[in-house]
């Protein structure tokens, strides 16, 4: 398996943390130890070592207590999106399987099919369509596995 290079994502990380404005953070600002706790002294006792490699299960309880009918045992805890969507296409997509990617993108997504053996598929937003997706193409193909990467996390199949 050989992954390609993720050009942009490497200029980013070169560059993320060395200009003053960064204009293309898709992150929440950095919160200081202080600001994420209710009790410093709590803070200050707890223990320092591996995680649970798929979340504390108080965590995966809360998310799942957000989607009716499951159970903490339906939730992975991931350290980012980076790691989720790996997870997801390594689970879904074998080699020779068709992976539709939305552009413009981060190339994460595309990359990782690509290198997992996919044919990829890229389907762009144009400014005449107000940015969005030609969901009646999408439609018209078959046996499609449809992965949304949006910052605002809407589904285009749900209107």
């Amino acid at each position: 398996m050989k992954f390609p290079t993720f050009d942009m994502e490497r200029m980013q990380s070169t560059w993320e943390h060395r200009v003053k404005y960064d204009l293309s953070e898709s992150g929440i600002e950095a919160l200081t130890l202080e600001e994420i706790t209710r009790d410093p002294k709590e803070l200050m006792r707890t223990p320092l070592g591996y995680a649970e490699g798929v979340g504390r299960e108080a965590t995966r309880s809360l998310v799942a207590s957000f989607h009716p009918g499951n159970e903490a045992d339906n939730v992975v805890i991931t350290t980012g999106t980076s790691e989720a969507n790996f997870l997801v296409l390594a689970t879904l997509v074998s080699s020779g399987d068709e992976v539709v990617v939305v552009m413009p993108n981060y190339m994460q997504v595309h990359g990782v099919a690509t290198g997992l053996g996919a044919r990829v598929r890229e389907v762009w937003l144009r400014e005449e369509r107000g940015w969005t997706i030609d969901l009646d193409a999408l439609r018209a193909e078959s046996d499609l596995r449809l992965h949304t990467e949006q910052p605002d996390r809407a589904d285009p199949l749900r209107g």
